[in-house]
């Protein structure tokens, strides 16, 4: 209840998405208590955590509409802000997007396709605006995972955004 706050929850997503044997109804219960505790941690998450939550929800094939409609919007919000973005938390909610929408008929819950489209573009921008900066290292298996994402999905990031990924593995832009 009130004694955990995002990080707390966040980390019992991330625990839960590892439990390979859980009884499907067991899990079903808690992430349900989760998803609610989360919904009311959320305005005080930090990027890191709004990642953590969506990569476990997608490892989990937990498709709460509403979890995953207000995570991905606060997330966006957040990752707007400079110094914001991390490379491995943008490519792992392009993965939990790839991945959920993978098991899901194609489709992200509680998200329209048009969102998932422009949510993909504006992760693109931010992972662009990282790798095209020289004082910041970013991994290659990160830029990796987002181009995998765009063509997963079929979602053409804008030129640039694509062109600087692209370059960045060119020019040894990003860290081994």
């Amino acid at each position: 209840g009130p004694s955990f706050d995002f990080i707390h929850t966040s980390a019992a997503f991330g625990k839960a998405a590892h439990f390979q044997r859980l009884v499907q109804a067991a899990a079903q219960s808690m992430l349900d208590q989760l998803a609610g505790i989360w919904a009311a941690v959320l305005p005080g998450a930090g990027a890191r955590g709004m990642a953590n939550v969506l990569w476990a929800c997608s490892k989990l094939n937990y498709k709460q509409p509403q979890l995953w409609s207000s995570t991905l919007d606060a997330y966006l919000q957040q990752v707007m802000q400079p110094g914001a973005a991390a490379d491995q938390d943008l490519a792992n909610v392009v993965y939990a997007l790839t991945a959920v929408a993978g098991t899901n008929n194609g489709k992200v819950p509680g998200l329209a396709s048009e969102e998932v489209v422009t949510a993909l573009e504006q992760l693109c921008r931010q992972m662009h605006v990282l790798v095209t900066n020289p004082n910041i290292d970013v991994k290659p298996q990160h830029v990796s995972i987002t181009l995998w994402g765009c063509a997963k999905l079929r979602i053409k990031p804008a030129d640039t955004a694509l062109d600087g990924m692209l370059q960045a593995f060119a020019g040894r832009r990003i860290r081994e």
